[in-house]
């Protein structure tokens, strides 16, 4: 947690070990969040292609995240992990924006 992210402008959180010490951390199993208490709607969005999160992340991310009022799980046929950098970026957009677009009920 960083207590003082509200003080700066814009309002940042400092990520002190970085994104990359937090997957080194993920991939022996300690999560940096709780899944189970997330109460916002979610879409995990992967490759069919990706390498580097496969179907049984994916499955075990979305049954973990059971206090999501709403969760989808969508899977773009050609894109890699690093899909926003490739073609498959467009179909990526697409799916998020009408992840958002839907709403779903949710105020």
């Amino acid at each position: 947690m960083d207590p003082e992210s509200h003080t700066r402008s814009p309002h940042s959180v400092k990520v002190p070990s970085g994104a990359f010490q937090e997957i080194v951390d993920a991939w022996a199993g300690e999560l940096a969040y709780g899944p189970g208490l997330i109460r916002a709607p979610l879409a995990i969005i992967c490759g069919g292609r990706d390498s580097m999160c496969t179907d049984a992340d994916t499955c075990w991310l979305f049954e973990a995240l059971k206090t999501s009022p709403i969760r989808r799980d969508i899977k773009i046929s050609r894109a890699t992990h690093l899909m926003h950098l490739q073609g498959s970026h467009y179909a990526f957009y697409l799916d998020i924006e009408a992840f958002v677009a839907a709403g779903d009920g949710v105020a």
